[in-house]
């Protein structure tokens, strides 16, 4: 029988019996200028909406969405499990968690930090000035920059089939209809994918 995750605080559902594992969320953003110089970090402990799995041998046994900052997972059966993101640039980014009889309240945070290998800048951006997006290409070959939700749902990207091996810079202008908040940035090559958080403001 599946698991079943709900959204913390969640009342539509019924609550399977069993034990529940439990936790925190924490988003780590790089803060750059329009210099695009790294000004320091900001760390957010209160994201609604960031899908987080429960995993076992390698396959993902459960989802949860966090709200504000907070994740559970419900009628959890025992053994040894790891919970991540479900993005595969943030892969290096998972905590372990045992289950025998009682319920689980972590103590770590899952933690996750934006990728050292992209620049953003601004951050946070306006939809005015846009954002700046960089990223060293090596080999040539396709490349694609895209803006999700935290949910990781594509509000925007732009990509080029056939990059040369050399520093890949787009830029994004938020549209109308792009609220204010957290957003991703992933860049996606034909080796791997990295991710970094930013914030629009209004």
């Amino acid at each position: 029988m599946p698991l079943l995750a709900l959204a913390c605080g969640s009342a539509t559902e019924p609550v399977p019996a069993g034990p529940q594992v439990s936790g925190r969320l924490e988003l780590v953003a790089s803060l750059t200028d329009f210099t695009e110089i790294e000004t320091g970090q900001r760390t957010v402990t209160d994201a609604t909406g960031v899908p987080v799995q429960l995993v076992r041998n390698d396959s993902v046994v459960a989802t949860a969405y966090s709200v504000r900052g907070q994740f559970r997972f419900f009628g959890v059966t025992a053994g040894d499990y790891t919970i991540r993101l479900p993005e595969p640039g943030l892969a290096a980014f998972t905590l372990p968690v045992t289950v025998t009889t009682s319920s689980v309240n972590l103590v770590l945070p899952l933690r996750i930090e934006s990728a050292s290998s992209m620049l953003t800048a601004p951050n946070p951006c306006t939809p005015v000035d846009g954002l700046a997006i960089y990223r060293a290409v090596a080999p040539a070959g396709p490349v694609r920059a895209e803006v999700l939700t935290l949910g990781f749902e594509s509000v925007w990207s732009f990509g080029f089939a056939n990059h040369p091996a050399a520093l890949f810079h787009v830029h994004w202008l938020p549209e109308l209809g792009n609220p204010p908040g957290m957003y991703w940035v992933r860049v996606r090559t034909g080796g791997s994918d990295t991710l970094d958080l930013v914030f629009l403001s209004p």
